[in-house]
């Protein structure tokens, strides 16, 4: 039973992990063609958060869950 759980542990820890790594890399993707798309348009892009921008994707996670309907 205990190496059951053990097992479960672990397989619920990995599947955490990537899809923590995936959420992050999907955010700095989305953050990497805002500011191409934004060079590409003469214009800066988002770059108001953080050193060159890097926090935008934490900014914009916050506004989404704390706007009202």
């Amino acid at each position: 039973m205990m190496d059951m759980l053990l097992t479960l542990a672990l397989i619920l820890g990995k599947l955490l992990l990537i899809f923590g790594v995936v959420l992050t890399l999907a955010a700095y993707l989305v953050l990497a063609e805002r500011k191409i798309l934004g060079r590409l348009q003469l214009r800066h892009g988002p770059n108001r958060v953080g050193p060159f921008g890097l926090l935008q994707p934490l900014a914009d996670v916050i506004k989404l869950l704390t706007k009202e309907d």
